[in-house]
């Protein structure tokens, strides 16, 4: 039964889709539909690579000014090296017509990109956890506190020109 079960689940991950009502396909037409999987997979990895760079950016930017920006940094440096070697990869290597996949390499390609989403996302749902724990609120109240001394500061300024300040509801 174990070995059934694991069977299964072998199949299913090297993308064969009679498991889920699926044609039932021969070995030959299987491994030229696995090759046309990996072909858009390396077809478009990447810009999939610039976008984890990117997203990395972008979480070290939004927790620049947060206790975690040495962690950030630190997850930014990893994805942002993993996404330009395998990036950079790709593009040297230029557009490859696949023929034929065996079932493992779908399975490598499944345990990889499972490993590269759990790593480019982890950083961002921890930190985003932890912000909406104590960070959201208490940087709206910063925010909200300072630019109300700087409308304070403005209103200062108008006066001592003889300009009446803007009334201000906030």
């Amino acid at each position: 039964m174990l070995h059934s079960a694991a069977a299964t689940f072998r199949g299913i991950l090297s993308g064969d889709l009679s498991y889920f009502g699926g044609p039932v396909t021969s070995p030959a037409v299987a491994a030229r539909l696995r090759a046309a999987q990996i072909g858009a997979i390396l077809h478009y990895l990447p810009w999939m690579m610039l976008a984890n760079a990117s997203n990395a950016l972008v979480l070290v930017a939004a927790l620049w000014s947060s206790p975690d920006r040495p962690w950030a940094i630190a997850w930014a440096s990893v994805v942002i090296a993993y996404s330009g070697v395998y990036g950079i990869r790709s593009l040297r290597r230029g557009p490859t017509k696949v023929e034929a996949v065996s079932e493992r390499t779908i399975r490598r390609a499944v345990r990889n990109a499972f490993l590269l989403g759990c790593t480019c996302h982890f950083a961002p749902a921890v930190g985003l956890v932890d912000a909406m724990r104590d960070g959201v609120a208490a940087g709206l109240h910063r925010r909200s506190v300072h630019s109300r001394v700087i409308d304070d500061d403005v209103d200062a300024a108008r006066l001592e020109r003889g300009v009446q300040p803007i009334e201000n509801d906030g």
